[in-house]
């Protein structure tokens, strides 16, 4: 026992540089709402045990090494999930670290601008000086030694084992982050590829609609709107008076049961873009997308992307299928994508198929709408202040900011429908958001997670607009708006509202089928 208790305080300095690396985290994010909380924390001590091994046999300049490496190796995962956990009280997983690898710049910028806080800054310093600290006396009082070729190779031997065993491998989250951002890598390579071979396949795809008239349907994708903050939906606030005027004429489609099926956009473009869903996810994978089918089927297809596209992505790689893709400018607001629109509707082309990506209601809100459209103020309008009594002076302004940027989306979808209006053509317009936003609707969270997951992350707006010549062309669509729905299988409405015909079509998908 004296041995042990002798030993232990000679490696006091490594066993809490590891214990802080690998477990204080665990404990720390013990009563996270994820399922698996428990379960993380607990497998973290044997695979601290076993790490713990693998230093103990390595000696002076080799364990140093050791030390520092893997005082780097965790420095950015850990930092993540402190950060993520003070956010939303939830575990990261790897479908959040791949939503990070496919973040820019600025992005991040705007994510530090809305959830930046004291509480989210003290955490993370505390545990950087933590392991700092710890790092450093475990690695600045070695004694001057060699390790033996043997225990070296053990030591090697068993941090890949225990790295590549599944509980480990899947649980602890610094193992996890570099594993998903392997996946991801690869992914975006293979899709690189598959997309890039079937530029020129041809599908058995035929439209139904007279091609003797001119035809023009623009799908337009919003991002992080939550439909509970959407006038046209009951929200206390005017957020939608452009939207409501045109309903009030009987030419707008409101449904007020659609969903998103996931929370973040490129799981969501998926299955919005391809036949993938929850009881196939692989199957954009392997199966032609949207755009591909529409070109198949003799529309001129274009992509006008409002969102910062200079990072590679899944969606990207099908947006780039489009005949024209226009990505975004140096301008940072919705409305450039106006002008870009009255430039492609004047295109000597009969039939078109326009996708607009907006970048709509995504944080930071502040900067989702112009000076002019910072209208609500809670300290002037009474409506939140009421409500919403128990939240502070910051978290109602960031409700202002939300709804400002959903009033700015109403002033841009009347523009797009102006322009769609001017061509003359029998046209339709599909809006929806690509998922929710939570917004201190009903807790003290703001955001969209990938986890604790409540209906406002999900629940979206779905809008359609019909011309008359469209109406006269497409009389035997089923306008229910009450009917459930989740966007997953979209592209089944999509082949319905352009009155596509293809093998893999299945019409109980589309909300606008009578067999639905």
């Amino acid at each position: 026992m004296k041995k042990f208790v002798s030993q232990f305080k000679k490696e006091k300095n490594l066993f809490f540089y590891l214990f802080v690396s690998i477990v204080l985290i665990p404990i720390f994010t013990y009563e996270a709402s994820n399922a698996d909380a428990h379960y993380r924390t607990h497998l973290s001590i044997p695979y601290f045990f076993s790490l713990f091994f693998c230093f103990y046999l390595l000696k002076g300049t080799s364990r140093k090494i050791a030390i520092w490496g893997y005082w780097f190796f965790t420095l950015v995962p850990n930092i993540v999930i402190i950060s993520f956990f003070v956010m939303s009280g939830t575990i990261m997983l790897s479908t959040g670290f791949r939503v990070i690898f496919a973040t820019d710049v600025k992005e991040v910028n705007d994510f530090l601008s809305q959830f930046l806080s004291v509480k989210l800054l003290s955490a993370s310093i505390v545990y950087l000086s933590l392991s700092l600290w710890f790092a450093i006396k475990a690695s600045s009082q070695l004694e001057k030694a060699l390790t033996s070729k043997f225990k070296l190779l053990i030591a090697v031997c068993v941090f890949l084992a225990i790295s590549l065993f599944y509980p480990f491998r899947h649980m602890i989250t610094t193992i996890d982050f570099y594993k998903s951002f392997y996946n991801y890598c690869k992914e975006l390579k293979e899709f690189a590829t598959f997309y890039e071979s079937r530029k020129n396949i041809k599908y058995g795809v035929t439209s139904e609609l007279n091609d003797s008239i001119q035809k023009t349907f623009v799908i337009v994708i919003g991002e992080s709107a939550n439909r509970n903050h959407y006038s046209l939906s009951g929200y206390l606030r005017c957020t939608n008076p452009k939207l409501q005027e045109i309903e009030n004429k009987q030419e707008l489609l409101v449904y007020n049961n659609v969903i998103s099926p996931f929370t973040y956009t490129t799981a969501v473009f998926k299955e919005v873009l391809t036949f993938a869903n929850y009881e196939n996810p692989t199957l954009y994978t392997k199966d032609a997308s949207i755009v591909e089918l529409i070109k198949n089927a003799g529309y001129k297809t274009y992509w006008i992307s409002m969102q910062a596209d200079n990072v590679p992505s899944f969606y990207r790689n099908i947006a780039m299928l489009s005949d024209v893709y226009i990505g975004p400018t140096s301008e940072k607001w919705d409305e450039n994508a106006i002008p870009l629109l009255r430039d492609v509707t004047k295109d000597d082309v009969d039939n078109k198929v326009i996708f607009i990506h907006l970048r709509g209601s995504h944080f930071a809100y502040s900067n989702k709408s112009p000076t002019e459209y910072k209208i609500f103020d809670f300290k002037k309008d009474t409506i939140i202040s009421l409500v919403k009594d128990k939240l502070n002076e910051k978290e109602k302004k960031t409700i202002d900011e939300y709804d400002n940027s959903i009033r700015y989306t109403d002033f841009i979808f009347n523009s797009i429908l102006k322009e769609i209006k001017e061509s003359n053509t029998s046209s339709c317009l599909l809006f929806f958001s690509d998922h929710g936003e939570e917004v201190y609707d009903f807790r003290n969270i703001n955001g969209h997670f990938m986890s604790n997951v409540y209906p406002y992350q999900c629940k979206i707006p779905f809008i359609l607009w019909r011309s008359g010549k469209y109406e006269e062309e497409m009389p035997e669509l089923l306008i229910d708006t009450s009917r459930p729905y989740s966007i997953e299988n979209v592209i089944y409405s999509l082949f319905t509202l352009n009155a596509l015909r293809y093998e893999e079509d299945d019409q109980t998908k589309s909300i606008f089928s009578f067999q639905y």
